[in-house]
């Protein structure tokens, strides 16, 4: 089998985590159907996009990163995959040029992808990660790369620096807790995802709801199961999320509990409420998020946040 539909069969086998993985291994597979170079073929980065192979070197709750001189940051052990290469041979060849692990029991198919602009002293090209684990004792000896890393050091899950890191890791780490053992593929007897969220509303106000939600949100309402029409409220979704709207009698807002809703511009989304003739009210914001909170016309309360940057 050629290279290419190696590693065509291995982006398509992987089990998207949420809707950004799925949108990067879509575009992904595009990018391989269209017969582009995948492998960089000249250094720094030509092509300005190519294949790494990512290795996360995993004990228990324990990973383990290395102190990227060129990266400046504390990565995953990996490199570039190589023309006419298995991105499952290039991580064994990595941890052992780059850690002196030699045969590592690399698992069949890569658990994660994901799609990055590089940062550092190679910053400005693309590269696309195959995530692969292996499982090794953490007490092992190691002898890291001095010409690549400063040190090699393993992280417990909680302690494991992600400002300081490649900014997908953490959506990494979360699907490695869903899947444990590598070998055993995804967990079914732990949570996998959020389906909806259930807010209370009066009876006979469906066209309310559906003027604030839909018609100011930009929630696109759904179908109701037929058998559940008869009991009135309205239903939105939002990606791979619900909200439902179910009629309480006698009906109490809810004005603590609430949802939240991640938005592309906070500013733009005030103007379009204010408008509207709806009130926002500002809070203390968080690290990272700016945040106000708004009145749906039943008066439970809804929080509207912009991730900063």
């Amino acid at each position: 089998m050629q290279a290419r539909q190696i590693i065509r069969n291995a982006v398509a086998a992987i089990a998207p985590l949420d809707a950004r993985e799925r949108d990067d291994i879509d575009d992904t597979l595009r990018w391989i159907d269209s017969g582009a170079e995948l492998c960089r073929i000249a250094k720094p980065a030509t092509p300005p996009r190519h294949l790494v192979s990512y290795i996360l070197l995993v004990d228990g709750d324990h990973v383990l990163l290395v102190d990227h001189i060129n990266a400046g940051l504390w990565l995953p052990p990996g490199g570039h995959v190589e023309p006419g290469e298995d991105p499952r041979d290039t991580a064994r060849r990595e941890v052992y040029e780059e850690l002196g692990i030699a045969e590592a029991a690399v698992h069949e198919s890569p658990l994660f992808l994901t799609v990055t602009t590089t940062v550092g002293l190679t910053a400005g090209h693309v590269d696309v990660s195959l995530w692969y684990v292996i499982k090794i004792d953490r007490t092992a000896p190691l002898t890291h790369d001095t010409s690549e890393f400063r040190e090699a050091r393993w992280f417990h899950r909680d302690a494991v620096p992600l400002a300081q890191s490649d900014p997908q890791l953490a959506r990494c780490l979360r699907k490695l807790a869903g899947a444990a053992d590598p070998d055993a593929g995804p967990r079914t007897d732990m949570l996998l995802d959020l389906h909806h969220v259930q807010l209370a509303m009066p009876r006979g106000r469906e066209a309310e709801a559906l003027a604030f939600y839909e018609g100011i949100l930009g929630l696109t309402q759904i179908e109701k199961p037929a058998q559940l029409q008869g009991r009135g409220g309205v239903w939105f979704g939002l990606g791979p999320v619900q909200l439902h709207l179910g009629v309480e009698e006698p009906f109490h807002p809810a004005r603590k509990a609430h949802p939240a809703f991640r938005v592309r511009s906070l500013a733009a989304l005030q103007r379009r409420l204010r408008a509207a003739g709806v009130a926002t009210r500002p809070d203390v914001d968080l690290p990272g998020i700016r945040r106000v909170f708004v009145d749906d016309p039943f008066g439970n309360r809804i929080e509207l946040l912009e991730l900063a940057g």
